[in-house]
């Protein structure tokens, strides 16, 4: 799957065993310079899918030169993933021209 953000493509993804740099398990990464989000297949869906928000702010914190440090891409991904489970209205309202 490709994935549009600001004026990127970015490749989605799902591997097995994904490895953080130092070895240990890592639930997704963002490649800034291949412009891929690879997220770890065996997990919980719930889990894949707070894990690609999560990413996809990364994304737009390089893109858009923010610069925001890994405490604040938690904080935000974690936050607006929550509104958005917890708020299926709200997300038709935002996104319409995703409805069929």
């Amino acid at each position: 799957m490709k994935i549009k953000i600001l004026w990127a493509e970015y490749g989605l993804l799902y591997v097995k065993k994904l490895l953080d740099e130092d070895g240990t398990h890592d639930y997704g990464e963002c490649d800034n310079h291949a412009f891929e989000i690879r997220i770890e297949e065996l997990e919980p869906e719930d889990r894949k899918r707070s894990t690609l928000f999560h990413e996809l702010v990364h994304a737009v914190s390089y893109l858009g030169g923010l610069g925001l440090t890994e405490d604040q891409v938690r904080g935000l991904s974690h936050g607006f993933y929550a509104v958005l489970k917890n708020n299926p209205e709200l997300v038709k309202h935002l996104a319409p021209w995703g409805e069929q």
